[in-house]
């Protein structure tokens, strides 16, 4: 007979879901980026219902809602759970939220179940993952980590408003930011769940899979300068037409990325043409790279020659570049510890075989590994799809994602109540 109390559990998170989905910028399409308002009212429903769990909750200045189970025994140790709460444009209901809503079930549970907790759990949603506005990724969990860059503050979004002003205007004082932040003496890890946005479980028949790791990112923002003129006067040998030169990029990063001996995946996602206009040759062209490996020595190569690539075409056709690297993260491998228990949870609870996955998209887990062991469980997505309204996951696997994070959460407890092992493996 199904365990009714599960059943209802995971009919909270989907209900939870149904209405965050309806927290949207746009009316016909779901979107919260940065600063929003559908941010905000998003972030104001999971504080309500981080009190309702009886966590102990605040927003700090970047953003995070963040809401502690206390332990009680006054330990100051903190162990992270949580995922993100923005989007891209035109998303899907369950990338970030289907985390966060799930570590809030698992942490609230915890608080029913469990008399003796000997640490803190800290339930976060982060404010800013995908990066949407000011393309930089991670400004939740990096200020949360306090690996949060002080030149962030001066990015700007396409209507020119920069960070600091946006935490600004919303009353926040930037100063604070680091203040806020959580030290490497205090963590003793991090856990997220998140829907797989790839194939392999739904090809090998399974709700959830183990993740080894999180693949080197870099990001790149380029401008092609070239010179305008007249479409009907000016002859094509005496062109310096600059989305001819951003079209020779985009061929070549396509090409290179095809051909090249290391795993790579490079993706020109954003592109401006000014002045952009039928019958003007275009002067500048404002692009993006999205560039990806498995391991740093493949990323680090690609991204030199791709650069070396650029230079010499643009020479050819007299087109100034700027070449900025506006983030960039090595891989992330994930603890072994927290890796091996996690393994024992999805064995503890019944599921029919263990699936280990890399991942190729980047999560709030690479902003936090520097301070602290970091841990991931991958839940299962119809056609791998993910960014997209498409976006799927069966009930049947977000209850196998609650209990394997209840199973998880409570051997952590567990094995800490024997000997507080997880401290040896924050700077192993």
């Amino acid at each position: 007979m199904p365990n009714q109390k599960l059943i209802q559990r995971v009919k909270r998170i989907a209900e939870r879901i149904e209405i965050l989905a309806h927290v949207s910028e746009e009316p016909n399409n779901l979107v919260r980026t940065y600063g929003s308002q559908a941010l905000d009212r998003a972030n104001q429903l999971v504080v309500e219902w981080m009190q309702a769990a009886g966590l102990k909750t605040t927003i700090d200045t970047i953003g995070n809602v963040r809401g502690r189970l206390p332990a009680t025994n006054n330990s100051n140790k903190v162990f992270v759970m949580g995922s993100h709460l923005d989007t891209v444009k035109n998303a899907g209901k369950y990338d970030g939220p289907l985390g966060l809503l799930i570590a809030l079930d698992v942490v609230e549970e915890l608080g029913k179940t469990h008399k003796y907790r000997p640490f803190n759990i800290e339930v976060v949603g982060f404010c800013d993952e995908e990066g949407v506005r000011f393309t930089t990724t991670y400004l939740g969990s990096s200020a949360l980590s306090n690996t949060f860059q002080e030149s962030w503050l001066d990015l700007r979004d396409d209507a020119g408003i920069s960070l600091a002003e946006v935490i600004q205007e919303k009353g926040g004082d930037v100063q604070k930011i680091q203040e806020e932040s959580l030290s490497s003496d205090e963590c003793l890890g991090y856990y997220e769940v998140h829907i797989e946005q790839g194939p392999v479980l739904e090809n090998e028949t399974i709700s959830v899979g183990v993740v080894t790791s999180i693949a080197a990112q870099t990001r790149v923002d380029l401008r092609f300068i070239g010179k305008a003129g007249h479409a009907g006067t000016t002859p094509m040998d005496a062109r310096q037409d600059a989305l001819c030169a951003a079209a020779d990029f985009i061929t070549a990063v396509e090409n290179y990325s095809k051909l090249s001996d290391q795993e790579i995946t490079a993706t020109v996602g954003k592109l401006t043409v000014e002045p952009n206009v039928s019958n003007v040759i275009p002067n500048e062209v404002h692009c993006s790279l999205d560039l990806r490996s498995p391991n740093n020595q493949g990323m680090y190569l690609a991204l030199e020659e791709l650069e070396g690539i650029t230079a010499n075409f643009c020479e050819k056709r007299k087109i100034d570049f700027k070449w900025t690297v506006l983030q960039q993260n090595e891989a992330v491998f994930f603890d072994p510890y927290l890796y091996k228990l996690l393994e024992e949870a999805v064995l503890e609870v019944g599921m029919p075989k263990l699936v280990r996955l890399t991942s190729g998209a980047g999560h709030d887990a690479v902003a936090l590994s520097p301070i602290m062991p970091v841990s991931m469980l991958f839940i299962q997505c119809k056609d791998g799809i993910s960014h997209h309204p498409d976006e799927f996951v069966a009930f049947e696997h977000i209850k196998d994602g609650v209990c394997v994070s209840d199973c998880f959460v409570a051997q952590l407890i567990a094995s800490y109540q024997k000997q507080p092992i997880l401290q040896t493996t924050i700077n192993s």
